[in-house]
């Protein structure tokens, strides 16, 4: 009896659903509702396609490994290079979206968090500045390092190159006061002290003491006057031998004479400071360290909204709100609804 009732609803549920044996009637609805999660998870994995080739792209242009070969990409490079917070999207249609921060209206945050951002934004530049003099000194002090090592090789018969290099075995031949140093462009230079006016030297005490010792040194060499003190005759000594010399100051502003070497001739404003730039907040240090790689980030904020947070340009934070596992999710149970 009840074996009977089963066999009739199966056969009364077939004939609503069936057109004949083994065919079955699809749902329209949830045909075009798969159709369009279909479409919706196409875009949005194209989308992510982009984003990660932007980013790949931005990283070499910011290497110096690609050259940028459109607006976007001049600008997120430009952007990135110099640690300046920026958004990465798609646009509506299709196309790669590069904003800086600074000239968002960062509609997306409320008024508090807008100005914190520019707050950050004001901070990041100071930090940057800081820390791209200190890069500077490293530079040129590796200029210096470099000039004192042909310095070396030039006495060891190594034929002189550049045009200081000629210049400084040319007045260290004649026996004159001869310094190796940095010309307002950065480029080393070999100075003929007897001709220089020290004004590199700020305080005007030293310089002053600095100048008469050049017109002292003058009158020596020329044989107008006789050497008297202790550093005329080590400067005569220098020149006897063929050695290179420099008029120089002692700890106490007192006149000497000294060689060039690495410790002699890196200026004081050239040393490393050894403190570094001095950050305040735990995102200064995430932002330096981006900047510091090359690499692009922006600011937003932690879950809670309440904290500043830097969140670097990645294919991982960029393409956060799309979720493809969901679509799929959606797509499973369209296609259960079919037989429904």
């Amino acid at each position: 009896m009840a074996s009977d009732i089963g066999a009739a609803n199966a056969s009364a549920i077939l004939k609503a659903s069936q057109r004949k044996p083994g065919e079955f009637k699809i749902r329209n609805d949830a045909a075009v509702n798969i159709r369009g999660t279909i479409d919706q998870l196409g875009a949005q994995a194209a989308r992510q396609q982009m984003i990660g080739s932007a980013v790949n792209r931005l990283n070499g242009v910011a290497q110096g490994i690609i050259d940028p070969s459109n607006d976007w990409e001049r600008v997120g490079g430009f952007l990135q290079i110099t640690g300046q917070p920026f958004t990465l999207s798609i646009g509506d249609k299709g196309e790669i979206q590069v904003q800086a921060q600074a000239e968002s209206d960062l509609a997306d945050f409320n008024p508090r968090q807008q100005k914190m951002i520019r707050d950050a934004i004001e901070r990041m530049n100071e930090l940057v500045q800081q820390v791209d003099f200190e890069d500077k000194k490293t530079e040129l002090r590796g200029e210096l390092a470099f000039a004192m090592l042909r310095v070396e090789e030039m006495k060891r018969f190594s034929p002189a190159e550049e045009f200081w290099e000629r210049q400084f075995q040319s007045l260290e031949a004649a026996g004159r006061p001869v310094k190796i140093a940095l010309d307002a462009d950065g480029a080393v230079t070999a100075l003929d002290q007897l001709t220089h006016d020290f004004s590199e030297i700020e305080d005007l005490d030293d310089r002053r003491t600095l100048l008469n010792a050049r017109n002292e040194l003058q009158d020596i060499l020329s044989g107008q006057r006789a050497a008297t003190k202790g550093w005329h005759f080590t400067a005569l000594g220098n020149k006897s031998s063929g050695e290179d010399y420099f008029l120089d100051l002692d700890e106490n502003g007192a006149v000497t004479i000294s060689r060039n070497n690495i410790g002699t001739v890196i200026p004081e404003f050239l040393q490393p400071d050894p403190d570094g730039p001095q950050t305040e907040a735990a995102w200064e240090e995430e932002a330096l360290a981006l900047y510091e790689n090359r690499r692009g980030f922006q600011f937003a904020f932690s879950p809670d909204g309440q904290s500043l947070v830097v969140k670097e340009n990645t294919f991982q934070t960029l393409t956060q709100g799309v979720d493809i596992q969901a679509g799929q999710e959606r797509i499973r149970a369209a296609l259960v609804s079919l037989l429904a």
